[in-house]
């Protein structure tokens, strides 16, 4: 079965249009609805996706994993999930290793 989805563009993307954007794709009949980290925090972005949408599936392409404790990933995760009525696609990884040193002063090497 072939599926399609569409990905937020979160460079440059005003936080109020993520939005509109998950309702167009809703209407669309798109099967999902992807963000990932990149500049935007995934769980910030469904937060208004889910409540503008009903039942298109909301994912995380990736939420970066290392930069979060478990316990604070696992609460934006159910935050969403319980906001959109269970429709998040959790998808997670350590993120690129340039960002968690730039960005989360990480050293790499505690990682790898």
């Amino acid at each position: 079965m072939d599926r399609l989805g569409v990905t937020m563009p979160g460079l440059g993307t005003r936080l109020g249009k993520f939005a509109e954007f998950a309702a167009l794709a809703e209407q669309a009949n798109f099967d999902c609805v992807w963000d990932y980290e990149f500049w935007r925090n995934p769980f910030t972005i469904h937060m208004p996706t889910a409540a503008a949408t009903s039942r298109i599936p909301l994912a995380t392409g990736i939420a970066a994993a290392f930069s979060r404790s478990p316990y604070e990933l696992a609460n934006a995760a159910a935050d969403v999930d319980e906001l959109s009525g269970g429709r998040l696609v959790l998808g997670i990884g350590p993120g690129a290793m340039e960002f968690l040193e730039w960005f989360h002063s990480a050293p790499v090497g505690n990682f790898v």
